[in-house]
């Protein structure tokens, strides 16, 4: 252990005990000590510092101005204490870069990330040069580009979140595998499908460019008979080629591309109807494939190059409230200006909402405490009604204030804005007005998605609302596609408590499978509780009633946790039940078709069916608690 008096760009600490991180970093001539945020000390050259990075150089400058008796511990062997707010590994590997020792970098990109984002927020330009030349971060991308693209994210590195994105293209995005904030997954997402979009313009303007192109190295004549280049068939086999190359534009697969060149065998005509249409592909010209190979490449980088790489509009824009400086401009609200009001509350955006405290009293505990509490005034003040800042926006106060004041109602007319209102109440514990609010809310909301209301009301804690959506979402595939642009409402947290009560509810239908009880009488509800079932081939009588014995057929379901997030929350694909159905619906050798369950739609008793046991499981599943 080293003890040292030291004097730090963020606290006043003297005389603690740090341990010295140790060789190289802790020889006895180095002048300033550098602290990481576990406490480990390296004896460093101030002078290599400075060198490194002008933003150190001035919080160096800045520490100078310290104290007579600060300097005169210096001069007796003291040294100055640069606190880093990265870890001792961090920091090790960053004064690698800059000073005379072996250069020591990890050789992954979760551990280069951090370092990257320190040299960055410090400055120093040459080890962000010089890490990224020794250990290019395109070979850390390629192995895993999607968890690349989020901790690049994460550590707010563009030039690495912007490569990981590219190489990514081709993998499949599941949101089971991306627990992340929904809006990194949807930027992604859309950053897939541009290029989808814009692959189709390349693979065009290819497919027009060497469509005349032959590749054979041997010297023929170009009729359409002779040379399988020159025929019609060879610009979809081109097409396609290119297409499939192009799923990964930055790792296209030269020797796939061309081994999908050769056209398929067409059928001889005239004097060579004897020859063989196959080319082998030993007779390709080199130089003209590594031609081609070249042009796509390049056309590939630019046109992907050229591809915008923006991040989604702030979905939570509506809840950010500043608090903006009280003045003489304050607004008083019209419907709320009573000139015997006894206390005023003022909006985060300047509005005064003049009202009473008997009122806010018996509405609210919150409000009953804070005015049972003593207030010390002085002078023109005691005079005055006391002012309350809210946090909350004035459209919001208006509505909140309109549910225990006996005027006309206000509930906005959108959930976001519905929602606000209805967090507020819960935060000053007025039950009476959320309940009020959610009485009304069916009648006066317009409609929205259940992604976005779960997404909204688990960032507001709104627990109802969190449920009743996220039941609502069984319904549908948990996908990317399905959710579409309300992913941006999905924090990371919100998004895996979600995936955890997917998953119970499917663990929950597959253990409901073992009953067959459960299943005939779901069936039984799902046809319309019928008093008789004509079918000819009937399941045994349970709770006097029967059912087709098809049902036999779906007593299994596919296996994996993460199976039926491509569907609605079903043990079974529709195909898979349609397939049940028709064992009664297409004859046999030995069996005549049902006429009854001829008479069904498999898709209506598919989704009857469904939903009755996506009822039952949201009786059986409850929702995980918050954290």
């Amino acid at each position: 252990m080293a003890t040292m008096a030291s004097t730090t760009d963020m606290d006043d600490e003297r005389d603690e005990d740090f341990a010295l991180y140790g060789s190289p970093f802790d020889h006895e001539r180095g002048d300033l000590a550098i602290r990481s945020s576990d406490n480990k000390l390296f004896l460093v050259s101030r002078m290599s510092i400075e060198m490194a990075s002008s933003t150190l150089q001035g919080r160096l400058a800045a520490m100078d101005t310290i104290t007579t008796e600060d300097k005169a511990l210096n001069s007796a062997g003291k040294r100055l204490v640069l606190a880093l707010p990265y870890s001792s590994p961090t920091v090790a590997h960053l004064l690698s870069t800059i000073s005379p020792v072996t250069l020591d970098l990890p050789d992954d990109f979760n551990s280069i990330a951090p370092l990257l984002a320190a040299a960055t927020d410090l400055g120093m330009q040459s080890s962000l040069a010089l890490i990224r030349r020794i250990l290019p971060p395109v070979q850390l991308l390629q192995s895993d580009p999607i968890n690349a693209y989020f901790i690049a994210c994460q550590h707010g590195l563009a030039e690495e979140t912007r490569r990981a994105a590219e190489y990514s293209i081709g993998h499949r995005l599941q949101l089971q595998e991306m627990i992340f904030s929904g809006d990194l997954v949807y930027k992604l997402h859309v950053f897939h499908r541009d290029w989808a979009r814009h692959s189709r313009t390349v693979v065009n303007a290819l497919t027009d460019h060497f469509k005349r192109t032959c590749f054979q190295a041997h010297d023929h004549t170009k009729i359409s008979n002779r040379c399988s280049y020159d025929r019609a068939g060879w610009s979809d086999v081109l097409r396609s080629s290119l297409a499939l190359a192009l799923d990964t534009p930055l790792s296209i697969n030269r020797i796939l591309l061309c081994l999908n060149l050769p056209p398929q065998p067409m059928r001889p005509t005239g004097p060579f109807r004897s020859q063989s249409r196959y080319i082998n592909p030993l007779h390709l010209d080199r130089d003209k494939l590594d031609a081609f190979c070249l042009v796509v490449e390049a056309s590939a980088a630019r046109m992907l190059a050229s591809m915008s790489f923006c991040d989604a509009p702030d979905s939570y824009a509506f809840v950010k409230s500043d608090i903006t400086s009280s003045s003489s401009r304050d607004k008083v609200h019209d419907h709320h200006n009573r000139t015997d009001a006894d206390v005023i509350l003022r909006s985060c955006d300047g509005v005064l909402f003049k009202t009473h405290k008997v009122i806010l009293s018996i509405s609210s505990p919150f409000f009953q405490d804070m005015f049972s509490l003593p207030v010390t005034v002085e002078g023109e003040d005691r005079l005055s009604p006391r002012i309350v800042q809210m946090s909350e926006k004035a459209a919001t106060l208006e509505s909140l204030l309109s549910v225990i004041v006996p005027i006309r109602m206000i509930v906005p007319a959108t959930f976001p804005e519905y929602a606000l209102v209805l967090a507020a109440a819960q935060k000053l514990d007025m039950e009476n007005a959320m309940e009020v609010l959610r009485v009304e809310a069916p009648k006066r909301l317009e409609p929205s998605s259940a992604c976005s209301r779960y997404g909204i009301a688990s960032r507001l804690r709104l627990r109802d609302e969190a449920v009743s959506a996220a039941t609502e979402l069984l319904a549908c595939p948990m996908t990317i596609e399905q959710y579409g642009a309300d992913l941006c409402y999905l924090g990371a947290d919100a998004l895996q408590i979600l995936l955890d009560y997917r998953t119970k509810c499917q663990q929950a239908l597959r253990t409901a499978l073992l009953n067959e009880g459960i299943f005939h009488d779901v069936l039984w509800r799902a046809l319309g509780s019928p008093r008789e079932v004509d079918c000819q081939s009937k399941s045994s009588e349970r709770a006097n009633h029967h059912v087709p014995d098809w049902l036999s057929l779906l007593l299994t379901v596919d296996t994996g946790d993460h199976v039926g997030l491509e569907r609605s929350l079903s043990p079974w694909t529709e195909s898979y039940f349609e397939d049940a159905i028709k064992s009664h619906t297409v004859a046999g050798p030995t069996t005549p078709t049902c006429t009854y369950c001829k008479s069904l739609s498999p898709s209506t008793v598919y989704r009857a069916m469904s939903k009755e046991l996506r009822e039952m499981v949201i009786k059986l599943v409850a929702f995980p608690s918050w954290g």
